[in-house]
């Protein structure tokens, strides 16, 4: 009997170890998402209610169609909560579209503000967009829609820097937030896909652990660019004066 009982332990063991082989992650786009999530300032922030979206300012009907289509769009790629069209005034995110500044810092396409809801958790309930249409065409206006709404829906930025070799996406880090240069591609969309999927919670504590070395080397390079910062690191030759 006791044979048997280590028969079935050695069993168990190499069951879950096979299992948590078969649960590794796809590098891409989890090592993304686990990096995107570790930035300090702009981790990954998503809405916690359904989204309807609404239409205001001087829109035309080119605009129209153009936020139905993107709206459809994304409301299949997002399992947790709907994006609807809507024209109602209880409206939760709202595009504003203008043809002059509103004020001489805006840019084309100024940033959400979200808001935190105790009855809903950490993550966003409603929210602005303004696009600018000054001296943009009808297809620049359309690609920064749906790029700026995308940026809205999976709010986070890549942590390093935007390099030649890092892909083109709506999360690189910007000097500008609107990034209505970078057109939505099915990179981003896959990343908005993983994190509106129900196992998302449950896939990034494995993906956590399996990317660890990702989180290592940002801590690495952040106590790097940290190191270069201090006076003593830029002058080490003062550190033979200083006795003195």
């Amino acid at each position: 009997m006791k044979k048997l009982h280590y028969v079935l332990a050695f069993l168990f063991l190499g069951l879950t170890a096979f299992a948590q082989e078969i649960e590794k992650l796809p590098d891409f786009p989890w090592a993304e998402i686990v990096e995107m999530n570790s930035h300090e300032y702009t981790p990954i922030t998503k809405w916690t209610t359904n989204i309807n979206v609404k239409l205001k300012g001087l829109y035309t009907e080119a605009d129209s169609l153009a936020l139905v289509n993107i709206v459809n769009k994304l409301d299949v790629i997002t399992e947790t909560i709907s994006i609807e069209f809507s024209n109602q005034k209880d409206a939760n995110l709202r595009i504003h579209i203008l043809d002059t500044l509103v004020r001489r810092s805006d840019n084309f396409n100024s940033t959400i503000t979200g808001e935190y809801g105790p009855d809903y958790g950490l993550g966003y309930t409603s929210g602005d967009i303004y696009v600018y249409k000054i001296d943009k065409t009808d297809i620049e206006v359309q690609n920064t829609l749906e790029a700026r709404i995308a940026k809205t829906i999976v709010n986070g930025s890549f942590t390093y820097p935007v390099v030649e070799e890092r892909r083109n996406s709506i999360f690189n880090p910007m000097e500008e937030y609107s990034n209505g240069n970078i057109p939505l591609n099915e990179k981003d969309m896959t990343i908005i896909k993983k994190v509106y999927a129900k196992d998302f919670e449950e896939n990034y504590i494995i993906a956590e652990k399996q990317f660890n070395a990702v989180l290592k080397n940002l801590r690495s390079n952040k106590i790097s660019k940290r190191d270069r910062t201090i006076w003593w690191v830029k002058n080490p030759i003062s550190l033979l004066i200083l006795p003195t």
